[in-house]
């Protein structure tokens, strides 16, 4: 046997070199796979549940994927709102699909429901009732069920909250972001203003929504420390049971593709880090949360407040969805994890989605298959990281035991001090998240590096139009380089002047950028690493159009 610890040297060599983990050294690719077949994956693996072969946690993901307008920081999978028509035909193919999926696992129980989006709030009355009423009826609950929604102040009404508490939603997250009228403004969200976030907070109340969360993003353009500070104020100000406080990230947002947040000197991070550590200061001088306890050491991605003195606030609103629990995502632009390593999004356009899942045929995925070894890699990666991995909630889980799977490993970061063995929990204090998942995921580590990608935008315009961007027309395009990085609001202004112009954009960029990005931070937790997963599906998804 080869030495385990020679083998770590080799991780941390091949993740300094990498332009990005997820490419090089875990390979993680999203390729075309049949519905019919994903559909037996987890027919599958209810059975395997039902036999208790099998972590029988169980998370659905509804997916609503319009937007009155795609705000330019967002990564997720958002278009904007169609016409009315393809709006109800996508309503009632996710009704369908929520049925054939739930016959698909019939029998397994549904711990948590997330709606998520783009804006779930953007459907009607009648939509939402439709979606939620079919979730309910197409799944068995579990006795600790809980369930949430996403959704914009401009436009929660009083009405469409009643229908949401009616299906047993106990829990709305507020899109907030900030409460700068300038910045709100630059990004997209003129419709939303200090007093609907403050009416749509307390309409949730009203209606009997018992835990309510505000999301703030530092860091968008125009975005200042003394503004920021002005809006976390606004938001404390808020009845609300918990409140993140994150840092944007440029990667798979339309700032990201017009060369945003890689700034050769990084200016715009250390700003965005004054951001949340001075946030992290104001909120624990005026309002002290319950968790974390402890204020922020460094400011790293963003902490979740809560302000629940008896642990019924959940830490996060898609905590569930990050872990060994199968996620189940409905809809087009969700992304699934089927326990065992298997990860899918939808594998064709919007219209094509509708028309196959109107058809009752299972639409097409684009999936990415991991491995079992994976899955049980990011799970010790997470907890060891917090420093909370359980020996026995592993065997829990995944049915081995930790020693099993991995005990040659361990015993070799524990003999050179990359991690701490306390009774049955083991801490990572040497080795980072990042290490040790890719160590013990057995990622490839001599895949070739991947070949550089130019940072360039390149748009097609007429001449007149061409000329007035720059001096570089010939033929009807130009291309603008920004393989030096631009400020988050110089990315902005040319999303606005693309879009004034209806122009014809086709933006490329590197892995090169997204790395300096993350790296800037700091280490790259499990946490994010899914995010960057879902990312990644996203994009495969969009390349479909």
């Amino acid at each position: 046997m080869s030495d385990p610890f020679a083998r770590f040297t080799r991780v941390r060599d091949a993740l300094s070199r990498s332009l990005d983990p997820l490419e090089h050294p875990l390979g993680a690719h999203f390729r075309p796979l049949d519905g019919a077949t994903w559909r037996s994956r987890w027919r599958a693996l209810a059975e395997r549940i039902a036999t208790k072969q099998a972590h029988s946690a169980l998370v659905l993901y509804v997916h609503i994927p319009f937007c009155a307008r795609v705000c330019s920081y967002c990564l997720l999978a958002a278009q904007k709102i169609p016409g009315k028509d393809v709006v109800d035909a996508y309503v009632d193919a996710l009704v369908r699909e929520l049925e054939a999926m739930g016959r698909a696992v019939a029998g397994v129980p549904v711990s948590a429901m997330h709606v998520g989006g783009g804006t779930p709030t953007i459907l009607s009355e009648k939509q939402l009732d439709a979606v939620l009423g079919a979730a309910q009826r197409s799944f068995a609950r579990a006795p600790e069920f809980v369930a949430g929604i996403e959704a914009h102040p401009g436009s929660t009404t009083r009405g469409k909250l009643d229908v949401i508490a009616a299906h047993g939603v106990s829990r709305v997250s507020f899109g907030v972001e900030s409460f700068t009228p300038a910045v709100l403004a630059a990004v997209g969200r003129r419709d939303q203003t200090a007093d609907r976030v403050a009416r749509a907070v307390a309409h949730a109340r009203e209606a009997g929504i018992a835990k309510v969360n505000v999301d703030l993003l530092a860091g968008l353009p125009g975005e200042t420390n003394a503004s920021f500070d002005e809006t976390v104020r606004a938001a404390l100000e808020l009845p609300v049971d918990s409140m993140s406080v994150n840092r944007f990230l440029a990667e798979g947002s339309p700032l990201g593709a017009f060369g945003a947040a890689s700034d050769p000197a990084g200016l715009e991070h250390e700003q965005v880090g004054r951001m949340l550590v001075d946030a992290d200061r104001l909120i624990r001088r005026s309002k002290p949360p319950t968790f974390p306890g402890e204020p922020v050491e460094r400011p790293s991605f963003g902490t979740q407040y809560v302000w629940d003195a008896t642990g019924g606030a959940r830490r996060y609103f898609q905590e569930d969805m990050i872990g060994p629990a199968s996620t189940l995502a409905v809809g087009h632009g969700g992304m699934s994890h089927l326990h065992g390593g298997a990860y899918a999004i939808a594998g064709a356009p919007l219209r094509e989605w509708i028309a196959a899942t109107s058809r009752d045929e299972a639409p097409p995925v684009l999936a990415w298959d991991a491995s079992l070894r994976f899955e049980q890699a990011f799970f010790v990666a997470d907890r060891a990281a917090r420093g909370q991995l359980d020996a026995d909630e592993f065997e829990r889980v995944f049915g081995a035991k930790l020693s099993q799977v991995f005990g040659a490993e361990l015993a070799a970061l524990s003999a050179n001090a990359l991690v701490r063995v306390t009774g049955d929990r083991l801490a990572a204090t040497g080795a980072s998240a990042t290490e040790l998942l890719c160590y013990l995921s057995d990622a490839e580590l001599d895949a070739p590096k991947p070949p550089p990608v130019g940072d360039r935008v390149s748009i097609k315009a007429t001449p007149e139009i061409a000329d007035r961007l720059a001096e570089l027309a010939r033929d009807g395009a130009i291309d603008l380089d920004v393989s030096g990085g631009v400020s988050t609001a110089d990315a902005q202004r040319l999303i606005d002047t693309v879009e004034r112009l209806a122009l014809d954009v086709r933006p490329v960029g590197s892995a090169e950028p997204v790395a300096r990005q993350y790296q800037r931070i700091g280490e790259l937790p499990p946490s994010v690493v899914w995010c960057r997963l879902a990312i990644r599906a996203i994009a495969a998804l969009r390349a479909l159009d």
